[in-house]
């Protein structure tokens, strides 16, 4: 396996382990954003909601590089440039997703 293959498995490990933080409710101060604002404006979202919102981003991002490390590691060349393509665009869309869900699902009503 290629340095850049074991490079990307070990983000993808790193993403897996905050995401799993995240989900279980805890880790705010992980959340970039949330952990600077002021407590009252911190008062207006639901922090639980945050956090499992922001883990399961998390949790997908690291599914998306897995599957670029596991296509790196066992396709082709153009093959993996598709997916390299493929995989930024994914990841953009799910995070402009994310920051307009996360504002809107986790305020507190």
């Amino acid at each position: 396996m290629s340095g850049t293959v074991i490079g990307v498995f070990c983000v993808a490990a790193f993403l897996l382990i905050l995401g799993i933080v995240l989900c279980t409710g805890h880790g705010s101060r992980f959340i970039a954003g949330y952990n600077t604002m002021k407590p009252e404006e911190q008062a207006k979202y639901d922090k639980k909601k945050l956090c499992r919102g922001t883990g399961i981003f998390v949790l997908i991002i690291a599914t998306i590089c897995v599957i670029m490390g596991l296509t790196e590691a066992f396709c082709t060349k153009a093959v993996v440039d598709i997916m390299a393509k493929i995989c930024v665009v994914l990841v953009i869309l799910i995070s402009v997703l994310w920051i307009i869900l996360g504002n809107i699902l986790c305020k507190k009503k």
